[in-house]
């Protein structure tokens, strides 16, 4: 499902319908979600293309937040060391219509339902899209129509061991990655004094010869932010 399309099209998978049909001299594009949901429109371009990637999973069922929080089981950290982790995180799917010189957004849709949670102190925190994840020590399999994977690499250079059971990620510095089996992403966290830490998303394919998703917030939103790295001041553990 993954990928460029060229019309006419039909897909059938994943629990949703995406039909692009020749109608009254121009394309007609029509997707039904497993909720039962509807979206339809023409294509006057019968030389476009459909795009079909994985998108920053923060989109759903409206914007709320640009965090994403996935929790796991303990993790100890030795001193002056780093270990490499992977998580799952929920997938959320774009479909874009491609011109050729333009993109435009058709729709996004998920099989995994959308949770939310609050990180950090009722007060000041933030709220952030919430996922609970089995911890592995090699890349897992996946079921590619509800989860991708987050190399997590955990880098600790304090004195002390770092126990850590959660990870808070910034939705406008992902890069995430797909193949036709896997979508996935790369990530750093920094271990810093007084249980605090830095996250950041890693440019960088998991897997040599992924291709690199479109970006919903680089390319839809008005507003040029760049955000690096988060700073996880709540800690990073429970």
């Amino acid at each position: 499902m993954y990928g460029e399309h060229s019309y006419p099209l039909h897909i059938d998978e994943a629990g949703v319908l995406i039909d692009v049909i020749e109608k009254d001299g121009a394309f007609f594009y029509k997707r039904k979600s497993a909720t039962g949901t509807t979206f339809e429109c023409y294509l006057s371009d019968g030389n476009g293309k459909i795009r079909i990637c994985p998108v920053e999973p923060v989109n759903l069922p409206k914007y709320i937040t640009d965090y994403l929080e996935i929790d796991f089981e303990k993790v100890m950290v030795a001193p002056n060391s780093e270990h490499t982790i992977y998580l799952k995180f929920p997938l959320e799917i774009g479909v874009f219509y491609d011109s050729g010189n333009h993109i435009a957004l058709l729709g996004i849709f998920s099989n995994i339902p959308q949770k939310y949670t609050l990180y950090g102190d009722p007060s000041t925190g933030i709220i952030a899209r919430y996922h609970r994840s089995d911890v592995y020590h090699t890349i897992p399999d996946v079921d590619k129509t509800r989860e991708g994977i987050v190399k997590l690499t955990i880098i600790n250079s304090e004195p002390d061991i770092a126990v850590v059971s959660k990870v808070v990620l910034d939705c406008y510095a992902m890069k995430i990655y797909y193949n036709d089996t896997t979508a996935a992403m790369t990530a750093e966290m920094k271990i810093q004094p007084k249980r605090t830490a830095t996250t950041e998303c890693v440019d960088v394919p998991m897997i040599e010869g992924m291709t690199r998703s479109t970006e919903i917030y680089a390319a839809f939103t008005s507003i040029p932010v760049i955000h690096k790295s988060f700073f996880m001041e709540s800690g990073y553990n429970d």
